[in-house]
C-alpha cells in the first residue's frame, strides 16, 4: 500500500461494488454480477494509504488513452460490467511521446465508475493504486469527478496525448516534458510546459490550440 501523489493536483480537474467500510467493520455484501476483484470502500477525506490494483500491481508506461484502456478491466473487476471511464485523466512528467517521463511522481492519474460509486486510480511511478468511494454519488461526496450524462464519453481515439502535446507545442526539443490533462465536459487537452509552465488549450475535435 502506497500513499497516492497524484490526487492533490487532479482534484481541481476535475465506486455501487460490494465492499467493506473503511474502517473494515461492516459485513461485506454479496457481489453484484461480474465483480471479480471488490476493492475495499474508503472515505474522500480518508489519510490512509490506497489499495494496490488488485491484480495489476504494475502499469507500464503508455499514453493517455492506452493507459485508459489498460486500466478498464481493474474497474471491470471492482464494479462489474457497468463500470466505464468518468471522462478525466491527468498526467504529470510527460514526454514528447505522450508517455510518462519515469521519473519520480511521474504518470497518469484518472477515475472509473458506476451508478453510485468512483474508482480513482493513480499509477503515478508505474504502480497502480486503487481508491474506492462506494456510494459518494448519492451521499455528494465524491468530490469534482462524478458520473453523468456530461461526461458519458469515451476516450477520443483521434487524438492521444502525443497528439495533443505536439498540437500545443510543435517546435519543442525533443527532451521537453509536460503535465497533460483532457476532461471530455470541455472536450480539450491542457499542456503545461514544465520548463516555463507556459499552459495550452486544444481542442480535441479541431486539433487546434484555442484560447
Amino acid at each position: 500500500m502506497r500513499g497516492s501523489f497524484a490526487w492533490p493536483w487532479i482534484l481541481p480537474l476535475v465506486a455501487a461494488a460490494a465492499c467493506s467500510s473503511s474502517l473494515g467493520s461492516e459485513v461485506t455484501d454479496v457481489p453484484r454480477e461480474g465483480v471479480t476483484a471488490p476493492i475495499p470502500c474508503a472515505r474522500l477525506a480518508d489519510p490512509r494509504p490506497t489499495d494496490t490494483c488488485p491484480e495489476t500491481p504494475t502499469v507500464a508506461a503508455a499514453t493517455a488513452g492506452a493507459t485508459v484502456v489498460a486500466l478498464l478491466p481493474v474497474a471491470t473487476a471492482a464494479y462489474g460490467s457497468t463500470a466505464r471511464w468518468a471522462g478525466v485523466i491527468a498526467g504529470r512528467d510527460i514526454n514528447r511521446d505522450g508517455t510518462p517521463s519515469g521519473a519520480s511522481a511521474s504518470g497518469w492519474a484518472l477515475s472509473f465508475c458506476d451508478e453510485t460509486s468512483i474508482l480513482q486510480l493513480d499509477v503515478t511511478d508505474g504502480v497502480c493504486a486503487a481508491r474506492n468511494l462506494c456510494d459518494c454519488q448519492p451521499a455528494a461526496t465524491c468530490g469534482a469527478v462524478v458520473c453523468d450524462a456530461t461526461n458519458n464519453s469515451p476516450f477520443p481515439t483521434t487524438m492521444d496525448s502525443p497528439a495533443a502535446i505536439l498540437a500545443a507545442f510543435p517546435d519543442d526539443p525533443a527532451n521537453a516534458a509536460y503535465d497533460v490533462s483532457l476532461d471530455v465536459r470541455t472536450g480539450k487537452w491542457t499542456v503545461t510546459r514544465l520548463s516555463d509552465a507556459v499552459s495550452k488549450a486544444v481542442d480535441v475535435a479541431t486539433e487546434a490550440v484555442v484560447p
